[in-house]
């Protein structure tokens, strides 16, 4: 085969044949020669989206896509790894959160976290969760103490990436961790007050299923607004 009256490089040749696997849908050949063509990036968004996990984790690492791999290693129930990947993407807040939530390594979590320092509201309040997290068994009090701090300094948060972590975790820390119906109650009002999208359904739902009742969750005024 040639292009223009070239010849085609192996790698190009490669690529030609995955894209005719894809073509008859036979993308786990297809990833074979996306990743004999060094091509890791395309092969891991078809192992992604065929789940298979370890395989997409692997490839992501490859294409030095940290994070991306993370998320495949936790999906592959791996969070020693996800939160190896997590450190390289320099972002350690979710590297300490993923060993002491999902691995339960509380020792390796408080090592991460124990000389950061953030200025944006709301990576300190993602950092106090974070601690907190690694405080939840034996010291639930304190747990909750962070989960308060987060709702009281929601209002100064920005919409964004780093704001949808401080609401994720808090919500895991006061529902999952802690079981503290008062605590996520209170992170909702403080959404709904803010515009969080869909807060007050949520809300209800949540109130529904947990408390057996949505009745007293707004008042006629607040329904009307």
């Amino acid at each position: 085969m040639s292009r223009d009256g070239e010849s085609l490089s192996r790698e190009e040749l490669l690529a030609h044949a995955a894209r005719c696997y894809r073509s008859a849908s036979l993308d786990q050949d297809a990833c074979r020669c996306y990743e004999s063509a060094l091509m890791h990036g395309q092969a891991a968004i078809l192992h992604r989206t065929a789940c298979r996990w370890h395989a997409a984790a692997r490839c992501f690492e490859a294409d030095k896509q940290w994070e991306s791999a993370a998320r495949c290693h936790l999906e592959n129930n791996n969070p020693e790894e996800a939160a190896r990947c997590f450190l390289v993407a320099d972002d350690p807040l979710e590297a300490a959160w993923t060993l002491a939530h999902h691995a339960r390594n509380y020792d390796g979590a408080r090592i991460i976290l124990a000389d950061l320092s953030f200025e944006s509201t709301e990576r300190q309040l993602a950092l106090g969760l974070a601690r907190g997290r690694c405080a939840a068994p034996r010291n639930a009090a304190e747990a909750g103490r962070a989960v308060r701090r987060a709702i009281q300094g929601f209002p100064e948060t920005i919409p964004g990436r780093d704001r949808n972590r401080v609401i994720a975790w808090a919500m895991t820390l006061a529902h999952d961790v802690l079981d503290r119906p008062d605590l996520v109650s209170a992170l909702f009002s403080a959404m709904a007050e803010v515009g969080v999208e869909d807060a007050r359904t949520h809300w209800e739902r949540w109130a529904q299923a947990r408390l057996g009742s949505a009745e007293g969750i707004f008042t006629a005024e607040e329904e009307q607004a």
